[in-house]
């Protein structure tokens, strides 16, 4: 099995989609510690929100490709059919209509 076939597999796309969400919020809390503190150079500043950013960034990559490739088709339809129906409408809608209007902005 080749890298790229691993890094396409449903388990790793959750981890990475999940690991660079972590990354990219803890960049912002230790920013805030940074600015609240008064601590840290401006450069530390700059580093620590572009690691902030491009960790966000690469959580909606892999978050978007896994959508894309295997939520519609796989896990949609389980939830839609489950007890719990409200919880697509409500909560999966609303957070696939907020990633739509981040990219234009």
């Amino acid at each position: 099995m080749d890298i790229v076939a691993i890094l396409q597999s449903k388990p790793v796309l959750i981890g990475l989609h999940l690991g660079f969400a972590i990354i990219g919020i803890d960049a912002f809390l230790w920013l805030l510690g940074k600015l609240k503190g008064g601590g840290g150079s401006q450069k530390s500043r700059i580093v620590t929100a572009a690691v902030g950013v491009l960790a966000f960034i690469a959580s909606w990559l892999a978050g978007g490709y896994y959508y894309v490739v295997y939520y519609g088709t796989l896990v949609k339809p389980v939830i839609k059919s489950g007890a719990a129906s409200w919880a697509h409408n409500i909560i999966m809608e609303t957070k696939e209509h907020i990633f739509l209007f981040v990219i234009p902005l």
